[in-house]
Formats: C-alpha cells, structure tokens, sequence
C-alpha cells in the first residue's frame, strides 16, 4: 500500500512545542536540586562540587552516576538525596534501562536545549479493528509488514502478505500516530508514540516531586 494525497503535520512546530513541554520537566527537576542544595548548605547559591552544580542528576551507568551523579546532588541533605538516587535508571528493575522515563527526558532535553528541534515522525502503527479484508476462497491471510520509514507521498506504508497471489478488496482503517524518532535521539531502531512518551515522562516527574514535597 503507497501513500498518495498525504499532508504531513508541521513536524517543525510540533517538535518545538514537545521539546519546550519536556525542557519544562526536565528544569522542574533541576530547580528542586536546587533548592534542596540550599536546604541543606546553608549557602545561596549553593556550592559547587568538584566544579559541578547542583541539578538533578539522570543516569543509566551506576559508575556514571557514583563518579559525577553523586557531586550533583553532593550538598543535599540524606533523606532526600536518597529518593533521588533511587530514582536513577541505573538502579532501576526497568529492562533496558534506556527505556526509562528519565533516560528519554533526559536524551529529549538535551537534544531540545542545544537547539536541534525534537525530531518528530508520523508512521503507520496498527490496523483498526473494523478493517475488513475480503480474499479469494482458500487463499490464507499471513499477516501486514509496516514500513519504519516516516510518512510521505510515495511511502510504501504498509505490505500485506498471502501465501499466494490473490485478488483483493481490503477496506482499512490505519492509526498513524505521531511518534518520536528515537534513532534521532540515540537509540539503535523504533519510533515510541509521543502521548505515551511524555505521559511516561510526566509521571515519572510527578511521583519524584510528590517525594521530595516534604523536605522543602
């Protein structure tokens, strides 16, 4: 099936829009580093640590984290400095841990701050399930390749295989969600639909907070 007649959304705006809603968790989290830094210095600002300022610390690698995390959060009193190390993907059960909500924040806001909008994507996702597919008799359906690539006229969108040639009259319906391009930001394959991403991320975000609240 190839794309014809498609209009592609504003891929430019709907990165910077993205990109500045997940900038804006992503410094919700540094500015409560920061104030706990003050908290527990006494100092404003606070000190630096081995040259490192206090924000919040995100990190995949336990060594990583021990060697630079640790001096981020260095003048953050016991308790809350632990919820923050809990927090870490390197000490999270998620597999990978690159599919941690902290780790797409993380990869997301550093691509958005360095101003390189957030590369955004439309592809075809999955068949809705009032599609119909109607063969010729004894013919076997054997299943619907998607295309990885990003929408445009000339894509071929999606490949419907049979076991043999066939005559068809197919009647699809084809959610094509707006996705992030997570090759873009670093992963190895895949698109991640944006909605599920950024309610990953905010929730995340939310639980963190909610477990700081009593030390400010």
């Amino acid at each position: 099936m190839i794309v014809h007649d498609f209009t592609p959304p504003d891929y430019m705006d709907m990165g910077v829009r993205i990109g500045d809603a997940i900038h804006n968790l992503r410094s919700v989290l540094d500015a409560s580093v920061w104030h706990l830094s003050i908290l527990g210095s006494g100092q404003d600002p606070p000190p630096a640590i081995n040259g490192r300022k206090p924000q919040f610390p995100i990190f995949d690698s336990v060594k990583e984290f021990e060697s630079v995390g640790l001096d981020m959060i260095g003048s953050v009193e016991d308790a809350p400095g632990t919820i923050i190390k809990d927090s870490q993907p390197c000490y999270s059960r998620r597999n990978p841990r690159e599919a941690h909500p902290l780790t797409l924040l993380a990869r997301i806001s550093n691509r958005d701050k360095h101003r390189v909008v957030v590369p955004m994507a439309v592809i075809p996702h999955t068949i809705e399930s009032d599609s119909k597919i109607e063969l010729d008799e004894g013919v076997e359906f054997l299943g619907i390749d998607y295309t990885d690539a990003t929408l445009e006229n000339g894509t071929v969108a999606l490949t419907v295989r049979f076991d043999r040639p066939t005559r068809v009259n197919m009647n699809l319906g084809i959610s094509t969600p707006i996705t992030f391009n997570l090759v873009a930001l670093g992963y190895s394959e895949g698109f991640a639909p944006y909605g599920e991403v950024v309610n990953a991320i905010a929730e995340e975000t939310d639980a963190i907070l909610r477990a700081l609240r009593p030390f400010f």
